[in-house]
């Protein structure tokens, strides 16, 4: 016998066996994700034996992904006054910034009535105007949705951005969420915040990140119903056996923002699941769950 080859092999089946047994530890015998099609009933079923109320819709999606790349648009000195302009009008002149935003750099625009614009070195567009303080009284969720819907459509233009949800400030103001889009799938970092009151747009942040799909990168992703399973897996795991209700499951691309030394960096597929305990996104590859 080949004594070399031999000892090879029984490593490699050892290292293969304990792999097969450290899955089967960590992934809880509590659904065999690869068995398809497997019926929205009895994925119900499943989770209502676990403490876990399915109550969203989940979304089909194809049976492969890439990686996004991502990057911040680095705004030039032209493209910020342009910013500046829609946002404040013709009259936005250009004032020095104390110190920074952030950590970071940045350059800043005053207009009329105390409305104040700052886009910092990594993109991240800030505007604030001082004028709006509630002073017409409460608004409700839909007039604060309409708001900002008008004030994006008039000041920020066509973005690629979608409406993600309104929240209640205060009795004068909400919170008005806007999601990137990029053919068709969220962009998680990419986002635009506005707090909305009776008489305008209080303040906005936005951040419009550049996207492209790394070629050659499209692997094979979780369903939606694999995707919420594994978290409940994972919940298992870490002893956690609280009731859990499962109210919306979306799919995107999703990344922390990194500095710029890095001009381009990898967004990974995900669900996001939101959950009456929170929000958690799980990686459409692997089925882990990403960092916030």
């Amino acid at each position: 016998m080949d004594w070399p080859r031999a000892k090879t092999i029984l490593i490699v089946a050892f290292l293969i066996l304990n792999a097969v047994l450290a899955a089967q530890l960590y992934l809880l015998p509590l659904f065999d994700l690869s068995a398809r099609p497997v019926s929205l009933a009895a994925i119900k079923e499943v989770l209502a034996g676990k403490g876990t109320e399915l109550t969203a819709t989940l979304p089909r999606r194809g049976p492969t992904a890439p990686f996004a790349l991502l990057s911040t648009p680095a705004y030039s000195d032209r493209e910020i006054t342009t910013i500046a302009r829609d946002l404040l009008g013709k009259g936005a002149a250009r004032v020095p910034v104390g110190g920074s935003l952030g950590g970071e750099s940045a350059v800043s625009y005053r207009g009329l009535g105390g409305q104040l614009v700052v886009v910092t070195a990594r993109g991240l567009v800030s505007y604030e105007n001082q004028a709006a303080v509630g002073s017409g009284g409460a608004i409700t969720a839909e007039e604060a949705a309409s708001k900002a819907a008008d004030f994006v459509r008039e000041h920020v233009g066509e973005t690629g951005f979608v409406f993600a949800g309104v929240t209640e400030l205060e009795p004068t103001g909400f919170r008005v969420d806007y999601l990137q889009r990029f053919r068709g799938s969220f962009v998680f970092p990419g986002y635009i915040t506005l707090v909305v009151k009776s008489d305008g747009v209080a303040a906005m942040w936005m951040l419009r990140l550049r996207v492209s799909f790394e070629t050659g990168s499209a692997r094979r992703i979780l369903s939606a119903a694999e995707a919420v399973l594994s978290l409940v897996n994972h919940r298992q795991n870490a002893g956690d056996t609280q009731a859990l209700s499962v109210e919306k499951v979306d799919f995107g691309f999703h990344s922390p923002i990194y500095d710029t030394v890095d001009p381009m960096w990898r967004g990974v597929p995900v669900w996001r699941i939101h959950t009456s305990r929170g929000e958690f996104f799980i990686n459409a590859h692997s089925g882990v769950i990403e960092a916030r």
